[in-house]
């Protein structure tokens, strides 16, 4: 159980993973965790029953059918496999470029609102109800049109277009993973606008 800044606590449990890993080489043997952002003033008692709720998840989370191994933030649970690297360099990106190459920062809005339709697709395929593919094509127009207004900027075409082509195009999962990339870039920085 640590407390600290929400980014620095990131950090330091990616780096107990790395660390656990080297340490402990065995197949079989996994960490698993998850943090709670809470106001500074917020009941410490709260704050440790809300992480180890996230802790919870993240142990009943199953990854290419290994279960645990996996890292809940956010509110959402990803593997500590692959997933957080790759959610980890998305939100890198974003930063980067809404920072120093002028990529609109409404784009993290827009990726978690179609990551937010996805998911609400995949729980009505579940009650049997009919799907909502729109975030499909919505996604693609967006970027499309960010691509067109951005065209001397060669960054943000180019990462726009690997989003637009590669990352989300048929691939409802990546959408959630995106959407964790863009709330992480969102909050860091905002937090770096401190």
């Amino acid at each position: 159980f640590a407390v600290g800044r929400w980014d620095k606590v990131i950090d330091f449990a990616a780096e107990v993973r790395n660390d656990f890993v080297k340490y402990v080489d065995k197949v079989g043997v996994s960490l698993s965790g998850g943090i709670a952002i809470v106001q500074p003033k917020f009941p410490i008692a709260k704050a440790a029953e809300l992480a180890g709720e996230a802790e919870d998840a993240a142990k009943a989370y199953e990854y290419k059918g290994h279960p645990k191994n996996a890292f809940c933030m956010f509110g959402q649970v990803v593997s500590w496999q692959d997933e957080f690297e790759y959610v980890e360099q998305y939100k890198n990106e974003f930063v980067d470029l809404i920072t120093h190459m002028n990529m609109p920062r409404g784009i993290l809005h827009k990726i978690m609102s179609y990551a937010a339709i996805a998911k609400r697709n995949e729980e009505q395929k579940k009650k049997g109800k009919s799907e909502n593919y729109s975030y499909i094509w919505h996604s693609a127009y967006y970027l499309t049109r960010v691509i067109e207004r951005q065209d001397k900027n060669t960054a943000v075409v180019e990462f726009c277009k690997r989003l637009r082509d590669r990352e989300l195009y048929g691939k409802t999962a990546n959408f959630r993973l995106m959407a964790l990339a863009a709330r992480w870039a969102e909050l860091t920085i905002r937090m770096n606008q401190q």
